[in-house]
């Protein structure tokens, strides 16, 4: 991988901080390897040695470029290439791991919603007819889209979020959020004199268990012309994933356009609602939990069992994979031929909310990462228990290094 070396010796030469060969007598580690530590890589290189999610980049003061993704920008006489595709290699614990040498980043694209979620916790949820009082309330970023996209990011995925927002003070709650956590804004609409959706949300502080009503203002209103806009980021996505908070007609507009050019398309069909026959045989992977599966196969899922029976009736209707949350009884997938349930990792839950959510971004996450369905289950019933160990929804889904953390306690023994 000589082109590596040639990028980090020129990029320092161009600079006038090194010179045709590393300052210092070691040469760049043969990539062929398997791992590295910090300390072995040669010493130009070691202060270059940034962490960025899961991304390693090599950097200059002020400048930072993620290894092997590069745009073509003129400095002197170096022209940088453009594009190559992201290597991606991994820093863990100090070792420098390259995977299968190179592993390209796939990319995924979220279309979906954004609302406000505005959240009130008390001792108990009120029955019909009844006004119970409040212990906190609290503003923030919320939408199943917009949680995925951040559960998939935090994890380390290259996701791309298209959401439609409107044009009022809610709005500025999302982009503000999306430049913090360094998610892309460039992709995200706003629909002139439409509002922004929010989510009113109860919480019991008693169990976590919540109940929620959505309005989803401008995220159902995506018109033909927002698609065609967003045509490019669909067809270029090697995973689309998708939910249920947009209007329908824009939402199968989207899966026909995906499906047709060979992505793979995720759905989490929340919340519940009716499908078209014809839309599952062209998903890749469809994710719902229980209540969800009922309302899709009208099996009642209350055991491994009836998981099953819902996940061959989706089979039967074209669904290539299936994987079925089922709450406190764990997580179910099948691809037709091998299936596999896992138990709910025990933790202390404060706040399920946006357990779903944070668990379809660990799929999501593992699978752009090569890993088969049943890793991929693991890395999402990991993700979506740390999700519900925080308050909130976006805020509290977990960074790449706690998920890691608890797939290897789980799963590695």
């Amino acid at each position: 991988m000589q082109w590596l070396k040639s990028f980090f010796v020129g990029l320092l030469s161009a600079r006038g901080i090194g010179s045709a060969e590393p300052p210092c007598s070691e040469s760049l580690p043969v990539l062929g390897e398997t791992s590295f530590l910090v300390s072995e890589l040669p010493c130009f290189a070691q202060w270059k040695v940034q962490r960025h999610g899961e991304y390693v980049h090599a950097f200059e003061p002020g400048i930072c470029h993620p290894i092997g993704r590069t745009t073509a920008k003129q400095d002197g006489t170096l022209v940088w290439p453009a594009p190559i595709e992201r290597r991606k290699v991994r820093l863990e614990l100090g070792i420098l791991d390259v995977i299968k040498e190179i592993v390209m980043g796939k990319r995924v694209l979220v279309y979906g919603s954004f609302v406000v979620d505005l959240t009130s916790r008390s001792n108990s949820l009120p029955v019909p007819g009844q006004t119970v009082l409040g212990n906190s309330f609290k503003l923030g970023p919320g939408g199943k889209g917009s949680n995925q996209a951040v559960a998939a990011h935090r994890a380390g995925a290259d996701v791309t979020f298209v959401t439609k927002l409107g044009d009022d003070v809610f709005a500025r709650t999302a982009l503000d959020f999306y430049e913090k956590e360094g998610i892309d804004t460039s992709h995200i609409l706003i629909g002139k004199d439409m509002e922004t959706g929010a989510a009113l949300i109860l919480v019991d502080e008693e169990n976590g268990q919540n109940q929620i009503v959505v309005v989803i203002g401008a995220c159902g209103k995506i018109t033909p012309e927002d698609i065609e806009q967003a045509r490019p980021l669909i067809k270029g996505a090697d995973y689309l994933l998708l939910q249920l908070e947009i209007n329908f007609d824009a939402l199968f507009q989207i899966i026909h356009i995906a499906h047709q050019a060979g992505v793979q398309i995720i759905l989490n069909p929340a919340p519940a609602a009716v499908i078209p026959e014809e839309i599952f045989s062209m998903i890749h992977i469809i994710t719902p939990n229980e209540t969800e599966a009922q309302a899709l196969t009208g099996v009642v899922v209350n055991n491994e069992t009836d998981a099953r029976r819902a996940a061959e009736i989706l089979l039967q209707k074209g669904v290539q994979n299936v994987v079925i949350t089922m709450g406190a009884l764990g997580a179910y997938a099948t691809d037709g031929i091998r299936s596999e349930r896992l138990p709910r990792i025990p933790v202390e839950a404060v706040d399920t909310t946006g357990a779903g959510d944070a668990f379809n971004g660990g799929l999501v996450m593992a699978l752009a990462e090569g890993m088969d369905l049943f890793t991929a289950l693991r890395y999402g019933n990991v993700t979506g228990a740390l999700s519900v160990t925080e308050l909130g929804t976006a805020p509290a889904m977990p960074r790449r290094k706690q998920i890691d953390m608890l797939y290897q306690k789980t799963y590695s023994s």
